[in-house]
């Protein structure tokens, strides 16, 4: 279920399998997981940090990304597939008792340290040179169950720039039984987090599946429909606004469609996933998120 690349030689591919190239994605060949489900990997620093799920297919869809009930955070170094487990980070990460048996977990990597948000709603950091990593806070919202990408749908994080010499981060939640959104942001590497109490949500009618920001603070979430027929899209939060704007997305078959992924490569430049299956296409922006258009894949 995803991609992600080190450098022009160096990527993996994972979701629940894991895959891994050395000329760029020319040739793959499977890394061995044992009975582990790799739903999130990130890269950085010569290394990609991975989690390992204990993790069993639905009765309905068959994925195993989405039905994991622990995670362990490993790493490995770029061209070597020994994966070993994050010193400082226990193994089994899960819910904790009476929450339930499904877990979700993500990273996320920004600035020299990496982030880790454990079932539970721990929040654990660590440098990106293979050392410890350590506990930091429970953070004031639960990550929920995951997506089908594994991904938790409660609870989005992302490095949002830097302020003060310290990595800024934004969370942004979401409580399933009233459809509601809130912002969280922490300016000293996720120590401490204070709401964004002014924000409104996104329209009820949308259910939030990722979380970028521009290094200015400004927030762009992608979500997808709440039920069928709904309008969702892509939206927008600069730094010192109180309610989300809606991306333009230019669709050309008229029709409004969710999306799974959004991720900028530059404060100007991103790509989002979803949309309209029938365009075979990904969208692109070159306005800070502003405006979507249209990029076909050609077969």
């Amino acid at each position: 279920s995803g991609l992600r690349f080190l450098n022009a030689s160096y990527g993996w591919a994972f979701g629940p399998e894991l895959w891994a190239t050395e000329d760029g994605g020319a040739h793959w060949h499977r890394v061995t997981t044992g009975p582990s489900s790799v739903t999130d990997l990130e890269t950085a620093n010569g290394r990609a940090y991975a989690l390992f799920g204990d993790c069993a297919p639905t009765r309905v869809s068959g994925e195993t990304n989405e039905n994991c009930t622990s995670y362990t955070l490993e790493t490995a170094v770029a061209g070597s597939d020994a994966w070993t487990p994050v010193k400082g980070v226990p193994a089994g990460l899960s819910p904790g008792a009476g929450a339930g048996q499904q877990a979700s977990a993500v990273i996320e990597l920004g600035g020299t340290a990496g982030y880790l948000v454990a079932p539970d709603g721990t929040l654990y950091s660590g440098p990106l040179d293979g050392t410890a990593w350590h506990e930091v806070v429970r953070l004031p919202c639960a990550t929920g169950s995951a997506q089908g990408d594994g991904q938790p749908q409660g609870l989005l994080l992302a490095p949002a720039g830097v302020t003060s010499g310290a990595t800024r981060l934004a969370m942004v939640c979401w409580q399933a039984a009233s459809g509601t959104t809130s912002v969280y942001v922490s300016t000293d590497n996720g120590a401490n987090w204070s709401q964004e109490t002014g924000v409104g949500s996104i329209p009820a009618t949308s259910v939030p599946t990722s979380l970028t920001a521009l290094p200015d603070g400004t927030l762009i979430l992608a979500a997808v429909p709440a039920s069928a027929g709904a309008s969702s899209g892509i939206f927008l939060l600069a730094p010192g606004a109180t309610q989300w704007r809606q991306a333009t997305v230019a669709d050309p078959s008229g029709e409004t469609y969710g999306f799974s992924y959004v991720g900028m490569t530059s404060a100007s430049q991103g790509v989002a996933l979803g949309g309209n299956p029938d365009l075979h296409a990904i969208w692109m922006t070159v306005d800070g998120g502003k405006t979507w258009q249209v990029r076909p894949i050609q077969s």
